[in-house]
């Protein structure tokens, strides 16, 4: 039976890679994607999803629906980090795709449809987490009827965006607390420190530049902001993937290392505000990523979004 989500992206190039993945694999069931600000503004992040879901023949396959453009609460503080380029995707070019975005919006279709669906939908965030606490805070039942919601976001005792905080925790800090807060019954932190080691490295991303596939060229070309900060800033030798390790978990969960732990988010102390304050008591609702298999999730991300570049990929994973 396939595992039925909704996506909650910032459409940036690892969202795009967490968007393939979703929608072409074989165990997914994509019910329906929200959007949500964060690597880039609203309206390129309505852009960029039909973009991304064109390149893969999903276009209209799926229902879309807009969520919040600005945090819950606001710390006047610069939360941009330009990792992805001026619209998400590296500042590139492309030839815009018409697309629909629903009536109702994210906040109503994500109580809706969980409150409908009890115990059945799997939430992966992969942005700032307005959008899911909004919900929590307007329907009582929403949390509870979560099934499991895993996050790409924080780090433990890391910070990318300062030395405590990691960017989509720090884009909407107030959201976060709310979420790990909440009577969800699991939780799953995949935070920036781990998902970091998985990435596009040298001898993949020739292969991608080289290739006349054209998802290929286009997901070279959307990870050029992302390689260039990741190597200048040394958390990784080319362009992070972060988001996909939330469905490459849902695959195949040995892809990962989990452990249980409680999870706060600091909201009071400005210089280390969006940090995750973890815990390891014996009870709780959180697990924390702690260690990944770089080559096992690269095998079902790249094998499954590029299965005619199987061969050529199988000599560089």
């Amino acid at each position: 039976m396939k595992k039925r989500i909704i996506l909650d992206v910032d459409m940036g190039s690892d969202d795009t890679v967490c968007l393939w993945l979703a929608m072409l694999h074989r165990k997914i069931k994509v019910d329906g994607i929200t959007l949500v600000h964060g690597n880039t503004t609203m309206e390129n992040v309505r852009k960029n999803i039909f973009k991304a879901l064109d390149m893969i023949n999903q276009n209209g396959k799926v229902k879309v629906y807009e969520g919040e453009s600005s945090p819950i609460k606001d710390y006047g503080f610069n939360t941009d980090d330009d990792a992805h380029g001026s619209n998400g995707f590296s500042g590139l070019i492309y030839d815009e795709v018409p697309g629909k975005i629903e009536e109702i919006s994210a906040i109503d279709y994500l109580i809706n449809h969980v409150n409908n669906n009890p115990h059945k939908i799997t939430i992966i965030a992969v942005g700032p987490l307005t959008n899911i606490a909004k919900a929590i805070l307007k329907d009582k039942n929403f949390a509870k009827n979560i099934k499991e919601l895993i996050i790409m976001g924080g780090a433990e005792n890391y910070g990318n965006i300062t030395p405590y905080a990691e960017f989509n925790f720090y884009k909407d800090p107030a959201a976060a607390k709310i979420v790990f807060n909440a009577p969800i019954t699991k939780i799953v932190m995949m935070g920036y420190n781990i998902t970091k080691k998985v990435f596009i490295d040298h001898q993949m991303e020739k292969l991608l530049k080289n290739s006349t596939n054209l998802k290929a060229r286009f997901l070279y070309d959307i990870s050029r902001s992302c390689a260039k900060i990741s190597i200048e800033s040394g958390a990784a030798k080319g362009a992070t993937i972060n988001d996909a390790i939330n469905i490459c978990y849902l695959i195949n969960k040995s892809c990962v290392l989990l452990q249980k732990c409680s999870i706060d988010i600091e909201t009071q102390n400005l210089e280390r505000l969006a940090e995750s304050k973890v815990n390891y008591p014996k009870k709780g609702n959180c697990f924390i990523l702690k260690d990944v298999n770089k080559r096992k999730c690269q095998q079902i991300i790249f094998n499954t979004i590029f299965p005619e570049l199987k061969k050529e990929f199988k000599k560089v994973i």
